[in-house]
């Protein structure tokens, strides 16, 4: 009940997916689901798609959240999504897909604090941290899958974001990571290099 409540709150209104408009339903949706990962006691829990489940509550909470303006509850819920979806990691053999999916919300993050305070070099350098460990993960990722797609499109996000963070505060490793996801992005076949060029979205992964 709690994975098909998110993504009924997904569908109804997630800015993020496909949707049909109705924030107050996918808020409503995300209550439910809410409660019962509270009674899958999360916090203790050790079963991987308990961690999971209640991670992607806690993410799909985030974008709702963002979109409404709530700017500091978004953050707090993906602050509290990223430990359970990190202990599922620890619990299981992480495929690609699952270090891409963590190293997504690791993005978000930056995102957000990117956002929310784009003239202050405190949240820069917060942001820029956010990304690097969503690099760190989308590289473990291309350890086990260098030729994936969603890989490559991970890393590419990944580098450019965190080489716009660090521009102001370390201009020559800002150039570097640039560089280094332009790389990733030459190696995405056409379609999809194109795409990831104009992406925008800003809580992509």
């Amino acid at each position: 009940m709690l994975n098909a409540y998110t993504v009924l709150a997904n569908v109804e209104g997630n800015p993020y997916h496909p949707n049909i408009g109705d924030l107050k339903g996918a808020m409503d949706s995300l209550g439910k689901a809410a409660a019962f990962a509270s009674m899958l006691h999360a916090e203790t829990s050790k079963d991987p798609e308990v961690l999971q489940g209640c991670a992607r509550q806690l993410q799909a909470r985030s974008e709702l959240l963002f979109a409404l303006s709530r700017e500091n509850e978004s953050e707090s819920a993906l602050q509290s999504a990223l430990p359970l979806f990190e202990r599922r990691l620890r619990a299981i053999q992480p495929s690609a897909e699952d270090l891409v999916e963590v190293g997504t919300v690791w993005n978000a993050l930056g995102d957000q604090r990117n956002r929310r305070g784009a003239d202050d070099p405190k949240d820069q350098d917060s942001s820029s941290a956010a990304y690097k460990t969503a690099l760190v993960y989308m590289q473990r990722a291309s350890q086990l899958e260098p030729n994936s797609e969603p890989v490559l499109r991970g890393l590419a996000r990944s580098g450019m974001k965190l080489g716009s963070a660090l521009v102001m505060l370390d201009p020559v490793n800002g150039y570097r990571e640039e560089t280094l996801a332009l790389a990733s992005l030459d190696q995405l076949p056409e379609p999809a290099r194109s795409s990831q060029s104009s992406q925008t979205t800003p809580l992509s992964g």
